[in-house]
């Protein structure tokens, strides 16, 4: 039912398509976690796992834009990649993650003057900042854990949180209809169960994940129309 809920949420955010100045993105990229079974809370691209989405962007004006998103992807953690492994007893976690965000998108270095739907628009790098809230549903798959440990015994194996992303990217205008986002963001999700260890181990400090792809992006605005070109005069 809460995945079903998830669906029809972000379904619904595809009646933006017949505004003005709203894209649809097909996001590719890579997802990983920090956690009980990450050896730093540093970012890393060591156990960077693929993962896959859809977003639709709305910009009300040049310099702002409102995305709503939803991402499919995994993250997983093994005690392998311990120097010390006296302190972990052979765990090995993998999580099917599916998040769905709202967004606000900050062009900073964007003119405000600019009129999207004006040929100048094209070209343009354009830097941004992003923050909002989000829902993750996760599934987690954990092995190495006694018979009786908390984690089981309470039977914490998946669940459904609020997140809170952030992140920053650039945007690239290809041409009228196409646009490239390369963005780097994070998500801190309101749990410790992302990789179904947390009661045995550190329940003060809750896991958080993050995700740096690519999204193509395909705009719906209608193109602007060309002046008509008076005749010669004869």
């Amino acid at each position: 039912m809460r995945k079903l809920t998830l669906l029809l949420l972000f379904i619904s955010s595809f009646s933006l398509l017949k505004s003005q100045n709203t894209s649809i993105g097909f996001f590719g990229g890579g997802m990983n976690y920090k956690g009980d079974l990450s050896p730093k809370q540093t970012v890393s691209i060591k156990g960077l796992n693929g993962a896959i989405g859809v977003r639709v962007k709305h910009r009300p004006d040049s310099q702002w834009a409102i995305n709503a998103q939803g991402i499919f992807g995994k993250i997983t953690g093994n005690d392998r990649d311990f120097d010390n492994r006296t302190q972990y007893r052979q765990l090995d976690v993998t999580t099917i993650l599916m998040e769905l965000v709202a967004t606000a998108e900050w062009h900073p270095l964007m003119p405000e003057e600019v009129n999207l739907s004006e040929r100048k628009f094209l070209d343009r790098f354009s830097p941004f900042l992003y923050f909002g809230i989000g829902i993750v549903w996760a599934d987690v798959a954990v092995r190495g854990l006694p018979e009786k440990a908390p984690e089981l015994v309470r039977g914490l194996n998946n669940g459904t949180y609020m997140s809170i992303p952030v992140g920053l990217g650039v945007n690239f205008d290809v041409n009228e209809r196409f646009s490239l986002d390369v963005d780097f963001g994070v998500r801190f999700p309101t749990t410790d169960n992302l990789d179904g260890i947390s009661i045995n181990r550190n329940p003060n400090i809750n896991d958080w994940y993050y995700l740096i792809g690519l999204t193509a992006n395909y705009r719906f605005s209608p193109k602007t129309k060309k002046e008509a070109v008076p005749a010669p005069e004869e």
